[in-house]
């Protein structure tokens, strides 16, 4: 399976079924239009988010050129507009400047940007291709149909909390060999999510993709969402979602 579907649901806002892709990437280059075909599935599905991991647009040529990262952007604007799309990250250059970045994408327009913080093997993909890693300092938020989000990249996890998020409904973490999201899970509020998406092959699918609630009880503990729990089938949850 190459979509996996989860329901979340919220006590002052309609449930939104969110599509994790599971295709996996790596640092060495990824499928990125296999990755890019099963994006937009998902958005024309129905589905209200779709969320893909780290290094999921890395062509195993090297890091997308400006032309090439704009060509990929505008037909992810050209998809279902309703959905939002966190597709990733892109690993690309401009010049001898090479950033890894995670672009947002509703109603055909980038509503976010944000690049990766923190050193998590960028310094090895930038020397084998003779480019320079660059790094952002900015922590990336936005808000969606009146949800608070924020999103972290890999070994940028803990930055949400770091910069004084505390009260998200729903926080993303994208990595690529990282699914450790407990710091994330700090910048929520009782009952938002956080989810995992992984790309790393060799961890197993239940450990690269993962979606946690924030409950009220001791320790405001992390309560699993499955994919049992979350919906029935893709058909099913869709059909029940638009009727």
């Amino acid at each position: 399976m190459t979509i996996l579907p989860f329901e979340l649901k919220f006590e002052q806002h309609p449930s939104l079924l969110l599509a994790a892709i599971t295709h996996p990437t790596s640092q060495s280059g990824s499928h990125i239009y296999v990755i890019l075909t099963q994006i937009l599935q998902a958005a024309n599905q129905g589905f209200d988010i779709v969320v893909a991991p780290e290094y999921s647009f890395l062509p195993k040529k090297g890091p997308l050129n400006q032309e090439e990262l704009n060509s990929l952007l505008e037909i992810l604007k050209q998809s279902n507009q309703n959905a939002l799309i966190i597709p990733g990250t892109f690993v690309w250059h401009e010049n001898d400047s090479m950033y890894n970045t995670c672009y947002v994408v509703h109603k055909r327009q980038v509503i976010a940007e944000y690049h990766k913080i923190r050193e998590g093997g960028e310094s090895r993909i930038a020397y084998i291709h003779n480019l320079i890693p660059c790094f952002g300092s900015q922590t990336c938020y936005f808000e969606f149909r009146g949800l608070k989000i924020g999103i972290e990249i890999c070994a940028d996890f803990g930055s949400l909390i770091k910069a004084g998020f505390s009260d998200l409904d729903l926080a993303f973490l994208v990595s690529y060999s990282n699914s450790n999201a407990d710091l994330t899970f700090q910048s929520l509020k009782n009952g938002g999510y956080v989810v995992v998406n992984d790309g790393d092959y060799w961890n197993s699918l239940e450990k690269r993709v993962i979606v946690y609630r924030k409950g009220n009880g001791p320790g405001r503990i992390r309560t699993p969402v499955n994919r049992s729990e979350a919906g029935r089938t893709i058909q099913t949850m869709l059909q029940a979602h638009c009727s």
